[in-house]
């Protein structure tokens, strides 16, 4: 007797065979932002910081390799060699286990100091060398250890509704948050703009129209961790 598939799990399938289908015609690349300074975290860099046995900085990348990117560039700095070695040695352990498949790349952006938007220039320009294809980037920062890639996935999946072509931004509580997904195809003025530490924010002034704002119930992508007290309440949350 041959049984017949529930109504809901064929609509299930049938969203995950399009989701697959998009992300295989419309690609994007986690741009991991992991560059900066923790000055106002004191003495140790908030991103070695240990948070239920893991650090901050393995969080937010495992929740990135578990999300359904086609390709994960993490963009470490000068300012601290044990951010480095980290990053250096969540990629190494990630390639290993991937069959041949580069999941990830590493690389150091040495212009740092200069601001936010010299990483996300030199995350681009990596996979430019590496030749990585793709229709999008998602700038996702470091200090968010609380986006799991559940959240990561509905951000992309806004992405692949608009056949991505548009500029997606997460909100809560009509607040904007991160991470944001931008098309490829503003590449060249990414990599054409002057340094800058509010990142990519100029792209959401100068064409507003493309901006599409996706309203969420997790808290997770307005919160970051810059300061102890941050890092204190960090103590009392949930992942998302």
């Amino acid at each position: 007797m041959n049984q017949a598939t529930h109504p809901s799990a064929s609509r299930e399938t049938l969203h995950a065979s399009m989701r697959e289908a998009a992300r295989m015609r419309f690609p994007v690349a986690a741009v991991v932002l992991a560059a900066g300074r923790s000055s106002r975290m004191g003495n140790d860099h908030k991103l070695t910081l240990q948070w239920r046995e893991r650090t901050l900085l393995e969080h937010t990348l495992s929740a990135v390799d578990d999300a359904a990117f086609s390709t994960r560039v993490v963009v470490s700095g000068p300012h601290s060699t044990a951010v480095r070695s980290l990053a250096a040695d969540f990629v190494a352990n990630r390639d290993a286990h991937s069959a041949g498949e580069q999941r990830w790349i590493h690389v150091d952006n040495p212009r740092a100091a200069l601001g936010m938007l010299t990483s996300i220039q030199t995350g681009i320009q990596c996979l430019d060398q590496n030749r990585v294809s793709c229709a999008g980037y998602m700038i996702c920062l470091a200090d968010q250890p609380l986006i799991t890639s559940a959240i990561y996935d509905r951000l992309l999946t806004e992405f692949w509704s608009y056949d991505g072509r548009r500029i997606i931004v997460p909100l809560v509580d009509g607040i904007r948050g991160n991470p944001v997904v931008i098309p490829a195809h503003f590449r060249p003025e990414i990599l054409g703009a002057s340094a800058s530490d509010r990142g990519c924010a100029f792209l959401l002034a100068r064409h507003p129209e493309m901006v599409a704002a996706v309203e969420l119930r997790a808290r997770a992508v307005a919160f970051d961790v810059d300061t102890p007290a941050d890092f204190a309440a960090l103590k009392n949350e949930q992942p998302a």
